[in-house]
């Protein structure tokens, strides 16, 4: 038998838990130490100056350490880099893309949070180190996952055009819209 306070104290956890499954959040966590910076670094696996300090906490599919600090997550990249470097980047990453402040990795190593081994930049920048490292599918040509015409048959749809087949008639005949036919004449896509 519980006291009336007991049984009250009782009620309020089982509605928490309740709404915090309801919401898909875990409300209160109980027993879980603040992320404090000695916690933070504790997840760090440090290593040598050169080498990769891999998140050892949470990490999300794409291998991203993942942290919680006052109830919302942030990159572990993200905050120990603004542990090492203060009011340099902020812990959300921008939110335009064209602003500075997304945090890159040298190493692409997605659990590394060496400082050394990141730098500031914009998306753009992220970009163009994706490409330069070979990171980035190749879509040219026909190669797209959303291509529906190969290189040949764009070819032949130029020389159609050329030859006086309205553009309309080329849609219908190769099946695809006509939005698509004059961004193929454009030579926005299928590009050689």
């Amino acid at each position: 038998m519980y006291t009336k306070e007991e049984a009250i104290a009782r009620k309020r956890a089982r509605d928490n838990a309740a709404y915090a499954k309801r919401i898909g959040r875990d409300v209160g966590n109980a027993g879980r130490p603040a992320n404090t910076p000695d916690v933070l670094w504790s997840k760090v696996d440090k290593r040598g100056d050169n080498e990769c300090w891999n998140w050892l906490g949470y990490k999300n599919e794409q291998g991203y350490g993942r942290v919680m600090i006052n109830d919302y997550s942030y990159y572990a990249h993200r905050v120990i880099y603004n542990l090492v470097h203060p009011n340099v980047i902020t812990l959300n990453a921008p939110k335009s893309s064209s602003d500075m402040g997304f945090l890159l990795h040298t190493c692409d190593n997605p659990s590394c949070c060496n400082p050394k081994h990141l730098f500031v930049g914009t998306h753009l920048d992220n970009m163009r180190d994706k490409m330069a490292k070979g990171r980035s599918p190749d879509f040219g040509g026909d190669k797209g996952p959303r291509c529906k015409l190969s290189m040949s048959q764009a070819k032949e749809i130029r020389e159609l055009r050329k030859s006086g087949i309205s553009a309309k008639e080329l849609a219908v005949k190769f099946n695809i819209s006509l939005s698509s036919i004059k961004t193929l004449l454009r030579g926005k896509s299928y590009k050689e």
